[in-house]
C-alpha cells in the first residue's frame, strides 16, 4: 500500500471531472495505472460516485480558473466556446494547482502557445495578446516605490509586439493583421491608472 499513490489518485480524481465519471463508471479500467490495493480502489470508487466528489472537482476548476481569468481575461474572451476544452485539456496536463495568480496564468500561457487552440488567430497574435496581458498584471501588482528609488521601478515595463494594440484587444472576429514592423509600448502602472504609450511617445525623464 503506498500513501503517495493513493494521494496521486485522488488529485486526479478531484482534478477531471471526465476521470471521477470514469471511475464512478469502471473503477478497474479508469485506476489500472495507480499501484493501489482493491481496498483502495473501492474507495476511491465510493468517492467518485459521492455528490461530494462533483463538488470536489466545481471547487478545483474554480480556484484554477480565477487565477487565469483574472490575469488573463482577453485571452480567456478570445478563446470563447473553445475555453472550456481547452482548460480541460491544461488541467490534465498541468494537475498541480498553485495559489500564485502570476505564476498559473505563466503556466497557463506557455501551455496554451505549444497547444494552440482551434481559434482563428495566428499564434503571433494570441502570443503578443498573453505577453500583453502578463506584462499589464506584473507592473499593476508589483509594490509602489518611493519617488527617489524610482530607477528600475517594478511599475514600468516595456513590451514589443508585432500586432496592434487595438487589434488585439477589440471585439473583432478577424484575425489581427501583423503590423510592418515591431512597436514597442512603455506600460506605467505608477499612477492611478494603467498607462499604455509607444516608446517613442513616451516623455523623457528629468
Amino acid at each position: 500500500m503506498s500513501l503517495a499513490e493513493f494521494q496521486r489518485a485522488l488529485g486526479d480524481l478531484i482534478a477531471s471531472p471526465l476521470h471521477s465519471a470514469e471511475v464512478a463508471a469502471q473503477p478497474q479500467r479508469a485506476l489500472h495505472d495507480y499501484a493501489l490495493t482493491q481496498r483502495e480502489r473501492r474507495r476511491l470508487w465510493v468517492m467518485a460516485r459521492s455528490s461530494g466528489m462533483r463538488m470536489n472537482c466545481t471547487l478545483y476548476r474554480i480556484n484554477r480558473i480565477i487565477p487565469i481569468h483574472s490575469v488573463l481575461p482577453r485571452t480567456c474572451h478570445r478563446l470563447g466556446e473553445v475555453l472550456g476544452g481547452v482548460l480541460d485539456a491544461y488541467f490534465a496536463d498541468e494537475p498541480e494547482s498553485t495559489l500564485q495568480y502570476l505564476l498559473e496564468a505563466h503556466r497557463f500561457a506557455h501551455w496554451l502557445l505549444a497547444h494552440p487552440p482551434a481559434i482563428h488567430w495566428p499564434v503571433d497574435a494570441l502570443r503578443d495578446l498573453l505577453t500583453f496581458e502578463l506584462a499589464c498584471h506584473h507592473v499593476m501588482s508589483a509594490p509602489r516605490q518611493p519617488p527617489e528609488e524610482s530607477e528600475d521601478d517594478p511599475r514600468l515595463c516595456l513590451v514589443t509586439l508585432r500586432h496592434d494594440i487595438g487589434s488585439l484587444l477589440g471585439e473583432q472576429a478577424s484575425a489581427p493583421t501583423p503590423l510592418p514592423d515591431p512597436v514597442t509600448l512603455l506600460l506605467d502602472a505608477r499612477g492611478d491608472t494603467l498607462g499604455v504609450m509607444p516608446v517613442d511617445a513616451a516623455p523623457a525623464s528629468q
